[in-house]
């Protein structure tokens, strides 16, 4: 799509720019504005159980280290869908338990 002044933007009139190239640079870019490269320790990258919060209510989820992004994601989540974090918490440290990992509510 193009503005008034016959300029690439998006729907929102965010000026893009007219090129692949240029698309892929500026994405580079904020890329590497967004993150900054830190070490972490190994075991902060340990994979735990939390609790989380969804359109299915409240549930444990399995977040494990994702090294592109370097942080936690979403791996697995459990069973049950329940209406407040605590009802959410009993499965989400026996599941812990049964793993052998940590619990973070």
């Amino acid at each position: 799509m193009r503005d008034v002044d016959g300029n690439f933007c998006n729907g929102n009139g965010q000026l893009l720019p007219e090129t692949g190239e240029q698309y892929a640079a500026q994405i580079a870019r904020e890329r590497a504005s967004v993150r900054p490269a830190v070490e972490v320790e190994a075991e902060d990258k340990r994979a735990y159980v939390s609790i989380t919060h969804g359109m299915r209510g409240y549930f444990a989820v399995l977040l494990t280290w994702d090294e592109e992004c370097g942080c936690h994601t979403p791996w697995n989540s459990g069973f049950g869908s329940f209406a407040t974090s605590e009802a959410a918490h009993p499965e989400a440290k026996a599941w812990a338990e049964s793993e052998g990992i940590e619990f973070r509510p």
